[in-house]
């Protein structure tokens, strides 16, 4: 059952994919911005020392927002022109940077 639905949902991305997008190009070159941003910094944080680690709550919330803010970016380009100039890649990195000192600011104002 769980694949069949992977398989429908897939199978709707893909057409909604080649009815919006030119060229396989795009298609990864949007995908690349949105994973790299999302998992980067994530990854590499849980990869530090205990003291800088986020918490898993923190992580999460600092993949969403960099997967929605890269998304938006990509969603707010007109004519394959991004706002400011700026690729969707760097503000998604610098909403998962805050998002992860944040974090790290509160659970150190919490630990005793």
């Amino acid at each position: 059952r769980r694949t069949r639905l992977g398989l429908l949902v897939s199978a709707i991305l893909a057409a909604i994919g080649a009815l919006v997008f030119d060229s396989a190009i795009q298609v990864w070159h949007h995908v690349g911005s949105v994973v790299t941003a999302t998992l980067l910094l994530p990854v590499l944080a849980v990869n530090l020392s205990r003291r800088w680690r986020p918490s898993e709550f923190g992580a999460v919330v600092a993949m969403a927002l960099a997967a929605a803010t890269s998304t938006g970016w990509i969603l707010a380009s007109s004519q394959d022109r991004y706002p400011l100039g700026v690729e969707p890649l760097f503000p998604a990195l610098l909403a998962a940077a805050s998002c992860l000192t944040v974090d790290r600011l509160l659970s150190k104002t919490k630990t005793p």
